[in-house]
């Protein structure tokens, strides 16, 4: 091998004056390997920039339900009692655990993504 200087820069390029044909094959494979999982780890990133808005998305339902869940409870507690507001509690709880779920399952698949 010998080094070549290229013209007007500091870079150099190896060259192989005996480059074989498998040689060739195996630079071939390698740069195509090495594009192929560029374009993988850029898919993963797009489906974790997804993730992270409707994470974000939810997180924004949730406290716009909470908003909701409070001007009802103090709606019925003047109007009815709390009858009816044991009823919106329960059904706040299990909207808060549905939305608590879905944030892991997000996180969780994020997580598979990236690793």
């Amino acid at each position: 091998m010998n080094l070549k200087q290229k013209e007007g820069c500091n870079l150099s390029d190896w060259i192989d004056e005996h480059m074989t044909e498998w040689k060739r094959n195996m630079i071939n494979n390698l740069v195509l390997e090495k594009k192929l999982v560029e374009a993988q780890l850029n898919a993963a990133h797009n489906e974790v920039k997804e993730l992270q808005s409707q994470i974000s998305l939810y997180l924004y339902e949730n406290d716009t339900l909470k908003l909701k869940y409070k001007a009802i409870s103090v709606e019925s507690k003047m109007k009815r009692g709390s009858n009816i507001h044991r009823g919106w509690a329960s059904i706040y709880f299990c909207l808060k655990i549905v939305v608590v779920i879905l944030l892991i399952l997000l996180i969780v698949k994020a997580s598979v993504l990236l690793f």
